[in-house]
């Protein structure tokens, strides 16, 4: 152990009196000295940087491109959302009108064995009139319809 740092040592002693470790003007002389830092280190800065505002670029062009996509993509979901509901509001109307329909099936079901007929209040006075000789408590088939006249009953 000994002998090694003997050898260590003396080897540092010849090279530094041979000059080859650094002195005090090859330090100065790799030091960069700044005196106007931004027209020195700027346009290397801006050449160092300069791939990092492509990437922001490119960046952000592909998410213009993904947000035009998207866009459409709603645009075209509403639509067929809107086309959607304008279906459904068609097959409630028919089965509104199957559903009258079948009432007034069962309705005349119901007074046929009593060779009866179902007569429609076409009025305000019709209605008062039949009211009267209702009685409470019972059960009544009224036939109410806008054959007359659409959305009126």
């Amino acid at each position: 152990m000994l002998n090694f740092t003997l050898v260590l040592l003396s080897s540092l002693i010849i090279l530094d009196v041979q000059g080859v470790l650094v002195n005090s003007e090859s330090i100065r002389r790799s030091v960069c000295l700044l005196e106007d830092a931004p027209s020195q280190c700027g346009a290397f800065c801006l050449y160092a940087l300069q791939p990092l505002f492509d990437d922001n670029q490119q960046i952000c062009t592909r998410l213009d491109g993904i947000e035009a996509e998207l866009q459409g993509r709603l645009n075209r979901t509403e639509e067929q959302l809107q086309l959607l509901q304008a279906k459904m509001e068609d097959l409630l109307l028919v089965l509104k009108d199957g559903m009258q329909v079948l009432l007034a099936k069962m309705a005349s079901q119901q007074v046929d064995p009593l060779n009866t007929d179902l007569a429609p209040i076409k009025n305000g006075g019709e209605l008062a009139a039949i009211s009267a000789q209702l009685k409470e408590n019972a059960s009544y088939w009224l036939d109410f319809n806008d054959q007359a006249e659409k959305g009126k009953c």
